[in-house]
């Protein structure tokens, strides 16, 4: 979301623009560790420094795709938003980010791809999770215990790659009006169903819902 601001804040004020270009330039050159010390430095070793880190390495790329994106919207598409009568919020929108879909989430795309680049190198500046783990099992030389925990980083990696990609090639399907709601979202419903259905099975088989250690 941060991104996605910034990058119509960049495509709509070409000042902010001209500021942001060269600071996401010296962004995307800087190798891995170097966003770690200042993180670390202005917010001490915790959850809050890696997410800043995260935060800072993984942006730049939804903030240029948003203003490429919103650049590339054909004059015949904003004409017909103009001709309906939409004010500047509905042309931005109705008309400008639905036309910018495709780049809009190729960034969406790379960020993902990024924030799980930065899982490990966050574990060395407090960040919990698989990465923390990773990094104390290679501590004690459990390395089948390491090998498990990567494999599942990269599964994870390029399951969440596929998904995404497929999310950018789908088109939205539209509907007309008066259509019931449960009609309108049943892949939403459908995933709902299912995470209350897994939680209700591991309350029931308790073994389900243990921690393997």
């Amino acid at each position: 979301m941060l991104g996605l601001v910034l990058g119509i804040a960049a495509w709509k004020y070409r000042g902010f623009e001209r500021i942001m270009k060269p600071i996401l330039s010296i962004l995307q050159t800087l190798p891995f560790f170097t966003y770690l010390l200042p993180a670390v430095t202005f917010f001490k070793v915790g959850p809050t420094a890696g997410a800043v880190a995260t935060i800072t390495f993984a942006i730049p790329p939804m903030i240029l795709m948003t203003t490429l994106g919103l650049k590339k919207v054909s004059p015949e598409v904003i004409e017909a938003g103009q001709m309906s009568g939409c004010t500047r919020w509905q042309m931005l929108r109705h008309v400008y980010v639905p036309a910018a879909r495709t780049e809009i989430l190729v960034g969406v795309n790379q960020v993902i791809m990024l924030c799980l680049a930065m899982v490990v190198l966050t574990a060395f500046i407090g960040m919990p999770g698989l990465g923390a783990k990773l990094l104390a099992m290679m501590g004690s030389f459990k390395l089948g215990r390491s090998f498990e925990i990567g494999v599942t980083i990269v599964l994870l990696a390029v399951t969440l790659d596929r998904m995404s990609k497929a999310w950018v090639v789908k088109q939205p399907v539209h509907f007309e009006r008066g259509t019931p709601w449960w009609k309108r979202h049943q892949i939403s419903l459908v995933a709902l169903a299912l995470f209350v259905g897994f939680i209700l099975i591991s309350q029931i088989f308790p073994i389900l819902a243990a921690n393997s250690t």
